[in-house]
């Protein structure tokens, strides 16, 4: 969960503006006011922009810049002295163009595996030759064929409602009860040059409409309380789901339904949105070598399913003035589903 200020009585505003070199443009707003004698909001946004550092010479860009939107805003609830109940609602928007950086000069060969990378020795040739080059026009310039970008939408709501007794309760000295709710939804969407030079080397990125997606629901009950000066205890229930998809699970359903094992036979599938990896796909002549590339083009989908649900209990008792005595036990039952598959992308 997100830890913030949370609303107060009092009225209160600030405003930040900031501005620098490379196109920053920074802004940060906070309204805090009363709404009526029990209840009080807080809101914040935030504007943060810049144009990047990194000057890519083969497309004549600057890249690595950032765009991101942030809205924040809380309602604070207290019928009583006994009650705080905070809802809060969280929604960003991020539209990068993804880090930016610089090829390596080196060899072009991994310490202690042997061989060259994934790409061949013409190729290399070549690859080492720009970088080179790049790196003699200073340390932030590259050659990236890519025009890359990093989208992240996120939506979230949080509940928090919070009983504080204040004072005895029964037997006990103090009693608290506190339920915690959240949902979080995230879509991710981007293209990585991971090579930056000017030729089809190495690059990852989602395709789709949503490309990755990251769903999670959480809800949590606290029961804390004091017996006496020597004794308390916390008690409490966690639950926690989460659905993680690289893709919308469209091609493990076709391979599970159509592949025969006895047949090995190839399964279609045509995703709609996942992840792709860009390896060294044009395997063309070059100075009159042939040249024999690495792993292939592929296409990747992983799912993820996650459950749990946990039990726990914690009691803490004071011995002395230099002794405590702490016994705690939690059960935890977890059910989680995995599954990840690559297919090889024909006529690219």
């Amino acid at each position: 969960n997100i830890i913030s200020a949370k609303p107060q009585p009092d009225f209160a505003s600030s405003l930040i503006l900031r501005a620098g070199e490379f196109g920053q443009r920074h802004a940060r707003a906070m309204l805090n006011f009363p709404v009526t004698d029990t209840v009080a909001a807080r809101i914040t946004a935030a504007n943060d922009q810049d144009d990047g550092y990194y000057y890519n010479r083969n497309l004549d860009i600057m890249t690595g810049g950032t765009d991101l939107e942030a809205l924040n805003a809380t309602l604070r609830f207290t019928p009583s002295d006994n009650w705080t109940i905070d809802t809060t609602l969280s929604v960003s928007r991020q539209r990068d163009d993804n880090h930016g950086a610089q090829c390596s000069t080196g060899d072009g060969n991994v310490n202690g595996w042997g061989g060259s990378r994934w790409y061949g020795d013409n190729r290399s040739v070549m690859y080492q030759a720009v970088c080179e080059e790049d790196v003699s026009f200073g340390p932030f310039v590259n050659s990236s064929d890519k025009i890359t970008f990093s989208n992240v939408d996120e939506e979230g709501v949080f509940v928090v409602a919070e009983w504080d007794s204040g004072g005895p309760v029964g037997s006990l000295e103090n009693l608290t009860a506190k339920t915690t709710a959240s949902y979080r939804d995230v879509a991710y969407t981007y293209l990585q040059d991971r090579d930056f030079a000017s030729f089809r080397i190495d690059a990852i990125g989602t395709i789709g409409s949503y490309g990755q997606t990251n769903e999670t629901r959480n809800f949590e009950f606290l029961l804390e309380g004091v017996v006496n000066d020597r004794l308390d205890f916390v008690a409490g229930v966690n639950y926690f789901e989460e659905a993680a998809l690289n893709g919308n699970n469209r091609c493990y359903t076709l391979f599970v339904n159509q592949y025969d094992f006895a047949r090995d036979n190839d399964v279609e599938c045509q995703p709609q949105n996942g992840l792709f990896f860009e390896l060294v796909p044009d395997k063309v002549e070059i100075l009159g070598r042939p040249f024999t590339a690495g792993p292939p083009t592929f296409f990747n989908n992983v799912s993820v399913w996650n459950e749990s649900v946990g039990v726990f209990g914690h009691l803490t008792y004071r011995l002395s003035d230099n002794w405590d005595l702490d016994l705690g036990a939690r059960y935890t039952e977890d059910q989680r589903e995995f599954n990840n598959i690559e297919f090889h992308i024909s006529n690219y």
